[in-house]
């Protein structure tokens, strides 16, 4: 009884592993739309797989955010918390 659970068991696993590649590949094919899709919405042109430096706009790209007067208040106003808190 125990063995065959064990043959059983082990005749899935080795389903599941012959499958990966297949749910690997979907999983990034929906990714990629996922992406694209997103792109559209967003107007950026090109997308991931394009390699032009021209195109400013680019998926991924981090922007720095440098607002002082944001950031001074942003400080002033987590300062005030941390004494009101520390006050009781």
């Amino acid at each position: 009884m125990l063995r065959a659970l064990r043959t059983c068991v082990l005749f899935r696993l080795a389903e599941y592993l012959e499958q990966e590649p297949a749910r690997k590949k979907a999983a990034a094919e929906a990714q990629r739309a996922k992406l694209e899709a997103l792109e559209r919405k967003l107007g950026i042109e090109g997308g991931a797989g394009s390699s032009s430096n021209d195109d400013p706009q680019v998926a991924g790209r981090k922007h720095r955010f440098d607002d002082t007067e944001y950031l001074e208040q942003s400080r002033e106003l987590v300062d005030n918390v941390k004494s009101a808190v520390t006050a009781g």
